[in-house]
């Protein structure tokens, strides 16, 4: 199968509870996985690139004992994909893509199959809400997760495309790019809509993509002005500064852990994840390479 090709909604079916109960095993290795993505993205923000690829490194055995089809399988394999270009492992990095793209794929019939529960996060009103008109927000959670899922997916197509243009293949970018812009278009399912949590994600990556097609800088940042994270825009429109140059608050370094009781991504005491925080985990730790990429390897 083409890394290109696109799962199609709604085309495997069976009953599955993806939510239930996950051994002591799974849950130690969610939260270990989830640490040193979290600790990736720090570093990161801080410039240190080997740390960075160190932490998915670590990750990467975590996200092995998660279930054949879990969306944070393929946020591994993309995340690695990154810790092998920063190591110089080129065509590992492309390899890796190309499963993590098999894995996004698989992740949507596992969503397919997932039992959403309900979600009452600031009343019991809310929730009571939820059971009157359990259909009705399923459906519309359901197209979120989509949404959130496909996104993470051309995050991924782009980082292939960009290192495919960065060794001289540009056929090959503009193939990649051009499915990243199909998977995006078809994440938007009826009823679905851009949450503040997939909002910023798809603009950088829309940003990114625009860029490697050979977009003006000026006209590409005007189509792809990214809300800060959590959802708030910059002041006066503006792009928000690199990320190197954004405040290390704990919403920055910690894109999934700060909000996941909020949104109730993580339920329970002991703590596990919801299918939603499964999702999210996904898109929020799946990392966009940045512009110039070569200044990564160069890096401690």
């Amino acid at each position: 199968m083409s890394m290109y090709a696109r799962h199609t909604w709604g085309s495997e079916g069976g009953p599955r509870d993806a939510a239930g109960w996950m051994s002591e095993r799974i849950r130690d290795a969610e939260f270990a996985w989830l640490r040193d993505c979290e600790a990736a993205w720090a570093c990161c923000l801080d410039g240190h690139w080997r740390a960075a690829a160190a932490a998915w490194e670590a990750a990467a055995p975590m996200a092995e004992r998660f279930p054949a089809a879990d969306p944070r399988r393929a946020a591994g394999a993309s995340n690695l994909s990154l810790a092998r270009r920063i190591r110089g492992a080129e065509g590992e990095a492309l390899r890796l893509n190309q499963a993590a793209a098999e894995c996004w794929r698989e992740a949507e019939t596992w969503l397919e199959r997932a039992r959403l529960t309900p979600r009452g996060r600031s009343s019991l009103f809310h929730l009571r809400l939820w059971r009157r008109h359990a259909a009705h927000y399923e459906r519309a959670a359901r197209a979120d997760c989509l949404a959130a899922l496909r996104t993470a997916q051309a995050v991924t197509f782009v980082n292939h495309a960009e290192l495919l243009n960065a060794r001289g293949d540009r056929r090959g970018a503009r193939e990649a790019c051009g499915a990243a812009r199909e998977v995006c278009a078809a994440g938007h399912a009826p009823g679905a809509s851009d949450s503040r949590w997939v909002a910023t994600p798809r603009r950088r990556m829309e940003l990114r993509r625009a860029l490697l097609e050979g977009e003006a800088p000026d006209q590409a940042e005007e189509r792809a002005e990214a809300p800060e994270p959590g959802g708030r825009k910059p002041p006066g429109g503006r792009q928000p500064p690199p990320a190197a140059q954004q405040p290390r608050d704990a919403e920055a370094r910690a894109p999934f852990s700060s909000h996941a009781r909020e949104q109730r991504w993580l339920v329970d005491e002991p703590p596990e994840f919801s299918v939603e925080g499964r999702v999210m985990a996904a898109l929020l730790l799946t990392r966009l390479a940045p512009v110039h990429f070569p200044a990564w390897a160069s890096s401690s």
